[in-house]
């Protein structure tokens, strides 16, 4: 993935946000402000593990929607979400997050096939870790559906890695990063959606077939 330059930064779009906010007037009660609290907090511990190790992450899914339409996390959202090319995936990343506190509870997937990686930091905050793959024209990360063993794929255009300011924070976004919400969100994803089925909500997502019972036992682990 070396051909993707990260020699740009794109700044976040403070009057969209406004708009956004006032059309959605956020609701500043405790609960909210503690989770925005604690997933800046969650965030900027996995951008200095991920950075100590040189494992490239950018913004994805829920946490990138917030960022580009509100600048912001979304208070109502439950996890921070990231994404990092498969090829850079190494073993460090489950033991470092691990010395750094988190709890690894969820493996999905397999290294060359829809992997994903869930863990959860000390105040109970999870993070999902998506992993993405390279196809023809496209980029895609998987999902994997535990009870059943259905597979799942994203798929997005072929992006660009920039840097921006995220609450402090400097991370990677997908440069266009429009074209990256509307392929996962779709054209009303400035429309607030509480409600979201990771199966059948976002657009871009397909079947992507199922794993056979001895495939699965490899595809669905809980740590130990």
């Amino acid at each position: 993935m070396n051909e993707f330059s990260e020699s740009f930064f794109v700044e976040c779009n403070f009057t969209r946000a406004e708009i956004f906010k006032n059309r959605y007037p956020s609701e500043n009660n405790t609960s909210n402000l503690r989770f925005k609290h604690r997933a800046w907090k969650l965030l900027s511990l996995v951008k200095t593990i991920l950075d100590g190790i040189s494992v490239k992450f950018w913004l994805s899914s829920g946490t990138c929607l917030g960022y580009f339409r509100e600048c912001d996390f979304i208070p109502y959202s439950s996890d921070v979400d990231i994404g990092i090319f498969a090829d850079d995936y190494n073993d460090n990343i489950i033991s470092e997050m691990i010395a750094h506190g988190f709890i690894w509870k969820h493996w999905f997937g397999l290294r060359n096939d829809s992997l994903e990686l869930s863990f959860v930091d000390k105040n109970g905050l999870k993070l999902d870790i998506f992993f993405f793959y390279e196809e023809g024209n496209t980029f895609w990360n998987g999902g994997t559906q535990a009870r059943t063993g259905m597979k799942f794929k994203y798929i997005f255009p072929k992006f660009k890695l920039c840097w921006t300011l995220f609450q402090y924070l400097k991370v990677r976004i997908p440069c266009n990063t429009e074209q990256y919400i509307i392929a996962n969100y779709g054209p009303n994803w400035f429309t607030q959606v509480r409600h979201w089925d990771w199966k059948s909500s976002p657009f871009n997502v397909v079947q992507n077939g199922k794993w056979s019972k001895e495939e699965l036992m490899y595809a669905n682990r809980i740590s130990p």
